[in-house]
Parts: structure tokens; C-alpha cells; sequence
């Protein structure tokens, strides 16, 4: 027959045994664990991180890249509504044939009655070329060809793709600076009558 102090020391040795085993594996494995899932956190925090870190040097660029587009986007927007209101109020005039081709449009020098006849819409026509001219210079892009009307608002439309990304540059044209006293900002020639 088991005594009962022999099966109170055998409880209490299991009990014991029990116990130290919870406790190395608490005092042991448990932070083996716990710095394992640590170690691994920090990592993923890392990397959370560097994509953080990478996302916003892409929006602070995608920022400066909409400041440096938005007033070419106006300049644009402004060029096709005037032109279209020039179209609009004034559709006989020689602007609407040719919009880029200052020359078919603007009166000679010394031969007013060459050219657009009405002073308001001439002052309109020309301060519309002008604004053209200062946003080719801005986009270091040279004066296209004489175009009619919707050859113009294409071109502006091909302009705005290019400059929000959508559509490449088409490549460069040959520098029109150094041009003769004998052609025109397109290349082509003049007449004599036109250099008076």
C-alpha cells in the first residue's frame, strides 16, 4: 500500500516539476520569442519607413512638378479660350485662317491696309500671338508652322498632353535664330514688299 506521505512527496515533486519547466520556458523561451517578433517588427518598421520616406519625396515631387505645370495648364487653357473668342466674335477675320502665322494676319510696316483691318481685333490677335510666343519660350519649344484654325487648337491640345506627361515631346526642329533679315520666324522666305 502507497503511504500517503510517499504520493504527497510524488505530487508534490510533479508539482515542482511542472513549475520549473513553466518558469525556464518563461525566463527562456519566451523571450527567445518576444525579441524574435521584436527584431522582426523593428524590420518591418524599417522598411514602412523607407517606403514612408520614399512616398513622400514622390509626392513632395509630384507637388513641385503640379506648381511648375499649373501656370503653363493656364497659359494654355488661355490661349484656346481667346482664340476660340476671337473665332467667336470676329469669325471672318484673317486670324481665324491662319492663328500662328502672324504674318498673313498682322499689317506690313508702313502698309496699314495689309493685314487685319480692325483695330480690336488686331490689338486682341497680336497680345494672343504674343502670349503664344511667351509660352514656346517658356517650354523652349520654337513657333510651329502656319496653322489654320483647328491646326492651332490641336497643337495646343498636343502641347497640354505633352506637358502633363501623357504624350512625349515630339523631337527638336532645327533652331530658327539664326534666320536672315530674308525670312520670316518659320523659315520661309519673305517678299520684298513685306521688308518695308
Amino acid at each position: 500500500m502507497i503511504s500517503w506521505d510517499a504520493l504527497y512527496f510524488t505530487f508534490a515533486a510533479a508539482l515542482l516539476w511542472y513549475v520549473l519547466v513553466f518558469f525556464k520556458h518563461l525566463i527562456f523561451t519566451v523571450p527567445i520569442t518576444l525579441y524574435a517578433k521584436i527584431a522582426t517588427l523593428e524590420q518591418e518598421k524599417t522598411r514602412i519607413e523607407g517606403d514612408r520616406d520614399r512616398l513622400a519625396v514622390g509626392v513632395h515631387a509630384a507637388h513641385d512638378e503640379g506648381a511648375r505645370i499649373a501656370p503653363l495648364l493656364v497659359t494654355i487653357a488661355t490661349l484656346k479660350t481667346d482664340a476660340r473668342e476671337i473665332k467667336r466674335r470676329w469669325p471672318t477675320c484673317t486670324f481665324v485662317k491662319f492663328p500662328t502665322h502672324r504674318l498673313a494676319w498682322s499689317p506690313f510696316v508702313g502698309q496699314p491696309e495689309t493685314g487685319e483691318q480692325n483695330p480690336a481685333t488686331l490689338d486682341k490677335c497680336i497680345a494672343w500671338h504674343d502670349t503664344l510666343l511667351g509660352f514656346l519660350a517658356s517650354t523652349n519649344r520654337s513657333l510651329p508652322r502656319p496653322l489654320d484654325f483647328d491646326g492651332t487648337m490641336a497643337f495646343l491640345d498636343q502641347e497640354e498632353r505633352i506637358i502633363r506627361g501623357l504624350e512625349p515631346p515630339p523631337p527638336p526642329q532645327p533652331p530658327t535664330t539664326n534666320l536672315s533679315e530674308k525670312q520670316d520666324l518659320y523659315g520661309n522666305p519673305l517678299y520684298e514688299h513685306m521688308l518695308y
